[in-house]
């Protein structure tokens, strides 16, 4: 019996295509090497895709999924996981004309949860990404997933860290994601009494936040990698 090739779909951003390993890890625990994983997202995540750990191929969007249509169709997938469930997923899939098995966003819910008018908590997103796989026998990982991430130590030229020290990421894809200024100062002032070092990382576009930073606190308890790391560098610190 031929061992089955999915497709794993999952666009942006940076932290929701992290929490797909889980998914990927599981899957190809289960099947062994002989399953084929492919992961579809947009071409500006693709270092964090290259992060996820047991995929045969990583296929990128540039603007439209139908970018990616003919190359996916010559690899004949039998099934689908579908961990954004928007319009460009559901276009992908319809495309294909695969078996998707699509993640339960909980869009009610959360925003009831945000709103106060819900008290339940809300399964995490992997634990609902898993769920899609019980179709297929296939149960949780009994390994680590996120030691197997495919990182890379700071290089050479980057700044040395102490021995023990905590990371922040201010950067967010949207405004309404972001930590605001005045409470990362606090989260770092707070650190900074107890003597605990910070590692600022991100891109170009957390530079700024990051400088703010190191100006307030005067005691070189803030090391900034902003710009200067890769994610893959970022992601082993």
């Amino acid at each position: 019996m031929q061992a089955p090739r999915f497709l794993i779909v999952r666009f942006s951003s940076i932290g929701d295509i992290i929490l797909s390993a889980p998914v990927i890890h599981a899957i190809r625990e289960h099947f062994g090497s002989e399953a084929r994983i492919d992961f579809v997202t947009l071409r500006r995540f693709k270092a964090a895709a290259e992060l996820l750990p047991d995929l045969n191929e990583i296929h990128l969007v540039e603007k439209a999924t139908v970018e990616v249509v003919p190359a996916l169709k010559e690899l004949d997938f039998n099934y689908i996981i579908d961990l954004h469930g928007n319009v460009r997923s559901r276009s992908l899939s319809k495309s294909l004309d695969v078996l998707t098995f699509s993640v339960d966003k909980q869009t009610f819910p959360r925003f009831a949860l945000i709103l106060g008018l819900r008290k339940s908590p809300i399964p995490h997103f992997i634990d609902r990404s898993l769920d899609l796989l019980k179709v297929f026998g296939i149960s949780p990982p009994t390994t680590s997933t996120w030691g197997s991430l495919n990182t890379k130590p700071l290089s050479s030229a980057s700044p040395h860290l102490p021995a023990s020290y905590i990371t922040i990421a201010p950067g967010a894809a949207h405004l309404g994601k972001a930590i605001p200024d005045s409470t990362l100062k606090a989260i770092c002032l707070d650190f900074s009494s107890r003597n605990i070092h910070i590692a600022i990382v991100g891109g170009p576009d957390s530079q700024t936040i990051a400088s703010s930073l190191i100006s307030d606190l005067t005691d070189n308890s803030i090391t900034s990698f902003c710009g200067s790391s890769s994610l893959s560098e970022t992601a082993h610190s």
